[in-house]
């Protein structure tokens, strides 16, 4: 008897253990903190960077970002991995973790440039994603203009941007949530996590468009996470029967 409601214990314990790990999961993405980087351009007093937008008018492309692809509406643009340094231009204290951020630079208004990464996960039907990242602007002038995209194969299911304060010397989280609804038809397709930043240059500004990133996320949470599964149900039967069966043993000892 005593071994039955230990086992009825332990199973109890493992389905709501399953049920509660079932809530939400952080799906993968590649280099999400841009150290898997070749900062190749060097000597700079911000720190190394590298620059990956072929034909650029800002600096040559130069080094390498592993697992993040660029795009841009124009060459007077740049982006790529960046390890700032504390003086100079950049932060007065870290806000990054590990030593490289990501980066985005316009250099005139209405250049869209962007990196962006497709991942293994598909969108699931009846699910809520959030996606989200650390941003960071520097102590001198340069405008913040960022925004966050979450795609499925090439649909854009949601965008925010621009909620951090745009204060020189500051950073902040931000993010998105989509919630796919229960019969999506883009389920099944390929999950896409965008950086952008758009231009805000021209007459009236004198330096680039930057924005900055590190600690991208995503998160995806059932919206039925409450209900157990067909395998946590087969799981609390048998644990009720172990129950019931241990419960019966007893009174035949007691009568």
């Amino acid at each position: 008897m005593r071994k039955s409601i230990a086992l009825c214990g332990v199973l109890t314990l493992a389905i709501f253990t399953g049920v509660q790990d079932a809530k939400a999961a952080s799906l993968t993405i590649l280099n999400a903190g841009f150290e898997t980087a070749n900062l190749s351009i060097l000597g700079q007093p911000n720190g190394p960077f590298n620059q990956l937008l072929a034909g650029s008018t800002i600096f040559a492309a130069s080094g390498t970002l592993a697992n993040w692809t660029v795009a841009s509406s124009s060459l007077d643009a740049a982006a790529g991995g960046f390890a700032p340094n504390t003086s100079g231009l950049n932060w007065t204290s870290q806000w990054w973790g590990g030593t490289n951020i990501g980066y985005l630079q316009a250099g005139t208004a209405g250049v869209t440039i962007s990196l962006s990464q497709t991942l293994s996960d598909v969108l699931l039907n009846d699910s809520t994603y959030t996606f989200s990242a650390l941003i960071g602007n520097r102590t001198f002038g340069n405008l913040e203009d960022y925004h966050l995209d979450l795609f499925a194969g090439s649909t854009l299911l949601a965008t925010t941007g621009n909620n951090v304060a745009a204060a020189n010397n500051t950073s902040g989280m931000d993010s998105l949530i989509f919630n796919s609804g229960s019969n999506n038809p883009l389920a099944g397709q390929a999950l896409t996590v965008r950086l952008r930043s758009v231009g805000l240059g021209g007459s009236t500004f004198a330096v680039p468009t930057e924005a900055f990133f590190d600690n991208v996320g995503l998160a995806v949470v059932p919206n039925s996470s409450t209900a157990p599964e067909p395998t946590t149900l087969s799981l609390i039967a048998v644990g009720l029967g172990l129950i019931g069966f241990a419960r019966h043993r007893k009174q035949g000892y007691s009568s």
